[in-house]
């Protein structure tokens, strides 16, 4: 009896210790007894428009200065009225000044060049763009596309840039579809080119030509709200003109934003890596629609694996302590 005794305890000692290797060596914790974190399966790019920002001006960061989390930097705004005309960049914060080609603001291109070169915490790759267009920017209406982009290289060259962002509003939309040409060029010499349409159906209409020539769409969800969308952006069973908030789920179960990029995506047959989402950070970076909720945006994002996530404008996120950011960036971590 006392041996049987004496093998029962050695046993149970035996898987005690067998227990401690096993939750040691195990890779379904932490190491501290806590459950594992869930990652995501795919990396985020994450927008920051740099440059202008009206309500927060004085919180537009040296771009050494911009957290980590970002990394698609889209400088604001390039003005390029037509094929004879120079390109102008108008630019405010730390650079500020307004810059005809060939002039240009040297110490901003400095620290592009050193921002580009940081290795990216998250394995993603950093670019550069220049945003052409804006509230009053515009782009060339006519003219030999040939001659229109080799004055595009030239200035993303001088720039260090990695491409172009299209953000052509108000009348200027209607040129959209000219730049057919131009994005084909661009892309096939190896340039990034995206997009920023206004979320509403005239701009939508204009854009359809060129949206699914761009690497990703981020359409801009704010200024104008879902009821300004109908048909072929929306499902036609979808009674979208009541919807009244973009993170609200009018129809399908599916976030509003989510479900234009959705229908844009079978409309225009887009891979789901074109699609991208834009949204002000704070109320005073938009006009109306303009109440978001960054957590829940984060949630959102993950739920639906959006590959591309921007905000108008990094001052504004600034002025938040970059919440935006670092929502986005601990869905990665």
């Amino acid at each position: 009896m006392k041996t049987t005794k004496r093998k029962g305890f050695i046993g149970i000692l035996l898987m005690a210790w067998m227990g401690m290797i096993l939750g040691s060596c195990s890779g379904d914790g932490d190491g501290d007894g806590t459950l594992p974190k869930e990652h995501l399966s795919f990396k985020i790019d994450i927008i920051g428009y740099y440059g202008n920002s009206g309500n927060a001006l004085e919180y537009i960061p040296m771009i050494a200065d911009i957290p980590d989390q970002y990394n698609i930097l889209i400088i604001t705004f390039a003005n390029f009225p037509n094929e004879d005309s120079p390109i102008e960049l108008e630019i405010k914060g730390p650079y500020e000044g307004k810059y005809v080609f060939p002039e240009k603001p040297d110490q901003m291109i400095a620290d592009i060049a050193l921002w580009k070169s940081k290795p990216d915490p998250y394995g993603r790759s950093r670019k550069a763009l220049v945003s052409i267009g804006g509230e009053n920017g515009h782009f060339p209406a006519k003219g030999d596309p040939v001659a229109i982009t080799e004055k595009l290289v030239k200035f993303i060259t001088a720039y260090n840039l990695d491409g172009l962002d299209i953000d052509l509003e108000g009348s200027s939309v209607q040129s959209a579809n000219l730049l057919i040409d131009v994005i084909v060029k661009l892309k096939t010499d190896g340039y990034l080119v995206t997009a920023a349409p206004e979320a509403a159906q005239t701009p939508l209409n204009a854009y359809q030509s060129i949206i699914p020539l761009l690497d990703w769409v981020h359409p801009q969800f704010y200024n104008n709200g879902p009821n300004s969308v109908a048909i072929p952006w929306v499902p036609e069973d979808c009674d979208f003109w009541l919807a009244t908030d973009w993170q609200k789920r009018q129809c399908s179960g599916i976030p509003n934003w989510v479900l234009v990029l959705q229908t844009m995506q079978t409309h225009l047959q887009l891979t789901h890596d074109q699609l991208g989402m834009l949204f002000p950070t704070t109320p005073s970076a938009a006009g109306s629609y303009n109440n978001w909720d960054i957590q829940l945006l984060a949630d959102q994002v993950k739920e639906y694996e959006i590959r591309h996530a921007g905000t108008w404008a990094i001052a504004y996120d600034h002025t938040i302590d970059y919440a935006f950011a670092k929502a986005m960036g601990a869905l990665m971590e």
